[in-house]
């Protein structure tokens, strides 16, 4: 048991930086819609726009950022495995890399209230212990009208052949992954308390093979201005 959670990170990091690869292909569109633009985020306390992507693992919402050098970068993963590859990366991409920071979605203290201009957390949610924990956290450390950015996988809701998938599938996740694929996210976002949610749910894909994890969100919120 005790080598199983020495591997298991490294299975995490390796698997989901395929996984990562393949469902990027899918929603290309999607993401570059999304983080397009982060030149109108609200500007912290120190005058600075900066971004904290949360499981930011190696990369994978990097090759969707804009390189205009508008914003700064905090990277956050619960390990370090990634590190080398995320300074890599911010080179090559030219992306200003503040720091990162080994940091729990659910556990952010290391970082002040108010001191983020936006946050970047895609397919985490799925494994993060206290989903609403999270979220909170995420809304303490934004400023003013400062924007959370999501995708991720939910619970089917429309299909039975592929619920049943899911459920099927779960246990196995929960084991490789901690991944928890039955999760309603998008109604823990929408009552977390910011004043503007915008959401798109859709299927990702409709081949067998991606049934367990077929349903996504994508999305912004909006912590309050006032």
């Amino acid at each position: 048991m005790l080598a199983w959670f020495h591997i298991q990170p490294y299975l995490q990091y390796f698997g989901l930086l395929y996984i990562q690869k393949e469902i990027n292909q899918l929603v290309h569109k999607r993401k570059i819609r999304t983080f397009m633009d982060f030149s109108t985020l609200p500007l912290n306390s120190d005058k600075e726009r900066n971004i904290l992507e949360l499981g930011i693992g190696a990369g994978a919402n990097l090759d969707f950022y804009p390189s205009d050098q508008s914003f700064s970068l905090i990277g956050s993963d619960i390990h370090r495995i990634g590190e080398d590859a995320i300074r890599k990366k911010c080179i090559e991409k030219r992306i200003k890399l503040h720091s990162f920071l080994q940091l729990n979605a659910d556990d952010l203290r290391a970082l002040k209230s108010e001191s983020v201009s936006g946050v970047v957390a895609t397919l985490i949610m799925c494994s993060v212990p206290n989903v609403d924990k999270a979220l909170s956290e995420i809304k303490r450390i934004l400023v003013p009208g400062g924007q959370y950015y999501f995708f991720d996988h939910v619970k089917e809701e429309d299909s039975i052949f592929r619920n049943f998938l899911q459920m099927l599938l779960h246990p196995l996740l929960r084991v490789l992954f901690f991944c928890n694929n039955r999760r309603k996210i998008q109604l823990h976002i929408l009552n977390a308390g910011f004043s503007h949610v915008d959401v798109e749910s859709f299927l990702i894909s409709d081949k067998i093979l991606y049934s367990p994890i077929a349903s996504h969100i994508i999305g912004t919120a909006t912590k309050s201005s006032i």
